[in-house]
């Protein structure tokens, strides 16, 4: 990945896209991500996702590890919300960092404590603001199910991506729903997340049919609160789409139920869920496919 290019808070957006319906891989509606940023907001969104530290550090390694890149000069991070992988992305790999997110709301929130080395625009998956071969990898979090046309993007992040550039995509998977411990106590959340997310072999197949192969995936053990305490504030804040989607007393009765089962934990005992990493590779040409039987899953994370 060699050559100058140009700044990419300088590029202009691609002209060539048009609005499509709302629809994923299967063609049911999906939440989209400017619809989630209505109903939950910025500084909640923060309160509630952030990471400790020593999960977004294993999440940086394990990017870094699954990648097996040399020089990362600009890395687009694709529906990048509040921004909080942008920054620790740009100092991990001393690399600029493009964060694109439709909402402005979430971006106004993002650019308060960015590094200079990260740079926000508006847009989206499906029409993303930067011109051929400009990034050298993308990372999407948690992404992949607010997508409108999960195959347009596809095809958006070969275009944008350099030769031999790579996609990682960290999102929950139909596969990893038993992992999150408030599922067990919201029955329309679990209903919800049903709905919506999408099945591993799903990711792949859309990916390969956009002009990528699989490289590497793994369903990462991350620690999503220090203590049971700390859990319930996360969950109280209705962060995430399926709760924020709950009536208040849908929610009342399933938080009742966590908070009893919580105070029967261990009060030291860290919180744990799974999560998937798939890693792409930009194909040249038609080179075949890699299904999920053919890479392996592996399990990482204490």
């Amino acid at each position: 990945m060699t050559g100058r290019r140009q700044r990419p808070d300088m590029l202009p957006a691609n002209p060539h896209s048009r609005p499509q319906r709302a629809t994923g891989t299967d063609g049911r509606p999906r939440v989209r991500r400017k619809d989630y940023a209505s109903i939950v907001a910025p500084a909640t969104y923060v309160k509630a996702r952030s990471l400790p530290r020593q999960t977004l550090r294993l999440w940086l390694e394990e990017v870094a590890e699954s990648a097996q890149v040399g020089v990362v000069r600009t890395i687009l991070d694709l529906g990048c919300g509040t921004g909080r992988f942008s920054g620790p992305l740009a100092r991990r790999f001393v690399a600029t960092v493009v964060g694109v997110d439709p909402s402005v709301a979430m971006l106004t929130q993002a650019r308060r404590e960015a590094p200079e080395s990260v740079v926000f625009r508006r847009g989206s998956a499906e029409r993303i603001p930067l011109k051929n071969g400009q990034a050298d990898m993308v990372f999407m979090s948690q992404t992949w199910h607010h997508l409108r046309d999960a195959a347009r993007a596809a095809r958006e992040m070969r275009r944008v991506l350099a030769p031999d550039g790579l996609v990682c995509i960290r999102n929950s998977t139909i596969e990893n729903l038993g992992s999150y411990l408030y599922m067990r106590f919201f029955p329309g959340a679990r209903r919800s997340c049903r709905r919506r997310l999408p099945r591993r072999e799903g990711i792949i197949t859309v990916m390969n049919r956009g002009g990528f192969r699989l490289v590497g995936h793994r369903a990462v053990r991350q620690e999503f609160a220090p203590a049971p305490r700390a859990y319930l504030r996360k969950i109280r804040q209705k962060a995430t789409s399926d709760l924020a989607e709950l009536s208040d007393k849908e929610f009342a009765l399933g938080f009742a139920r966590l908070a009893r089962h919580c105070q029967s934990r261990d009060p030291d005992r860290a919180v744990f869920e799974r999560m998937d990493l798939f890693t792409f590779r930009k194909r040249q040409g038609s080179n075949g496919t890699r299904s999920l039987s053919s890479v392996g899953v592996g399990c990482r994370g204490r």
